[in-house]
């Protein structure tokens, strides 16, 4: 007896074995098209998972550009307004809290995005040099997330193919019982 483990899936796959000239799977006499569409279903299943976690990365950074972009605006609104002007750690702290209020949870500037926001005060040009930070990391996520798309579509490509395969081979299996049916009613 002959195993085979079917590749490229993630899913527990059923054991595929010959016997005979006879496919088995999971001891059970199996034809070429059964074991074809199971082994895309498993496709399916396995590339359902990636696109899962796909999906959960790109809400994460959808969060994050919400984030972002609520800090750049508190930047922006708080920022001296004259080039010897200051604004004090005490603002920068509520510009933070603001920032976050919508979304849930306390997250610090400082940690998340490796913001030096450890001043006791902050003159204009600090000011513009974290809005210019904070564009270029709003720019960076928003590249991440395009590529993540990029890659959910070639995933999701792959998904409709594997889908299709299984289309077709039901399809010939419907035609195959069919005929038998036409040819006992003759």
């Amino acid at each position: 007896m002959t195993s085979v483990s079917p590749t490229g899936t993630t899913a527990s796959s059923a054991k595929v074995a010959t016997q005979d000239d006879t496919l088995l799977q999971d001891g059970k006499k199996a034809n070429l098209s059964t074991l074809v569409m199971n082994l895309m279903l498993q496709r399916v299943h396995s590339v359902d998972g990636v696109l899962s976690g796909m999906i959960n990365q790109m809400d994460a950074n959808n969060v994050s550009t919400r984030n972002l972009n609520n800090f750049l605006e508190q930047l922006r609104e708080m920022r001296p307004k004259s080039a010897d002007g200051t604004i004090s750690k005490d603002r920068m702290t509520m510009a933070e809290d603001k920032t976050y209020k919508d979304s849930g949870k306390k997250v610090s500037p400082s940690k998340t995005w490796g913001l030096d926001l450890d001043k006791d005060s902050y003159t204009q040009g600090q000011i513009d040099q974290l809005i210019e930070i904070v564009k270029s990391k709003i720019s960076t996520v928003n590249s991440n997330q395009q590529m993540e798309q990029i890659k959910m579509q070639k995933y999701n490509n792959v998904r409709n193919e594997s889908m299709q395969m299984v289309s077709t081979v039901m399809k010939s299996q419907m035609q195959s019982l069919q005929s038998i049916v036409n040819n006992m009613r003759d």
